[in-house]
């Protein structure tokens, strides 16, 4: 009875202790946090925090300074405002929880996948930044609103204006094809223009083609050309 209590006791703790090591208070290994994270669920999906060892952190591109009150909170300041966060690692996952609003962020480290039809295929809704030229090829002057790649090839964009007096919109289809770390997209489809309160209305069919640089992460796909990056971030995260 004594040595079965005692392996169970034994047993019990073991437990805990391997709870302990995968799920920890951020400020006990501050240095874990060092390096480039995702944000994968909560607001801003797809922006990115990039901790420093000086206590810098660039949040979106935008420095900020982060610091630690105590073991369980970071503290992020930007703009001159801050805001505490309790803080949490599991693995690559850190949980960023404000308690004055109870938002949740939930971030991974960053890490780019290999393209493929499967790990790409999804709605994809337009994010920042957006400076590249890369969807001028079909003919736009902005980046659409919203993509959608199939993992069949197929491609799909929408993108709707509407002012009220004024509306336009523009709906292409077509295929995709995926060669080292880019990607090629063939479509064409219709432009449509609904003039000053219907007045003037137009439709115009367009077609082109673009190649453009792209990586997939997490939540994010980015294209990049010489102009720069334009990111999508996953719809529904």
């Amino acid at each position: 009875m004594f040595q079965y209590k005692s392996l169970h006791q034994f047993r019990w703790l073991s437990a805990i202790l391997i709870l302990a090591v995968l799920l920890t208070a951020c400020g006990s290994s501050k240095s874990s946090v060092i390096g480039k994270w995702e944000v994968v669920s909560g607001t801003s999906v797809g922006t990115l925090y990039e901790f420093f060892q000086d206590g810098t952190v660039a949040v979106g591109g935008f420095a900020s300074k982060y610091s630690w009150p105590d073991q369980t909170h970071m503290k992020i300041e930007m703009g001159g405002l801050g805001i505490v966060y309790e803080c949490t690692l599991s693995g690559d996952e850190l949980t960023l929880r404000d308690s004055s609003s109870q938002s949740v962020l939930t971030l991974k480290k960053y890490k780019e996948f290999n393209l493929n039809a499967q790990v790409i295929a999804g709605t994809w809704e337009r994010s920042y930044p957006n400076n590249s030229g890369c969807f001028k090829g079909l003919g736009m002057e902005m980046t659409p609103q919203e993509i959608i790649l199939g993992a069949d090839g197929s491609f799909t964009l929408n993108d709707n204006v509407n002012l009220g007096i004024i509306g336009s919109g523009l709906s292409m289809n077509g295929q995709y094809t995926i060669s080292g770390n880019g990607l090629h997209v063939t479509a064409s489809g219709t432009q449509t223009n609904s003039g000053i309160l219907g007045m003037g209305a137009s439709q115009t069919q367009v077609q082109g083609e673009f190649n453009c640089a792209a990586t997939i992460s997490n939540s994010r796909l980015t294209f990049s050309d010489a102009q720069g990056q334009t990111v999508f971030t996953r719809a529904g995260r």
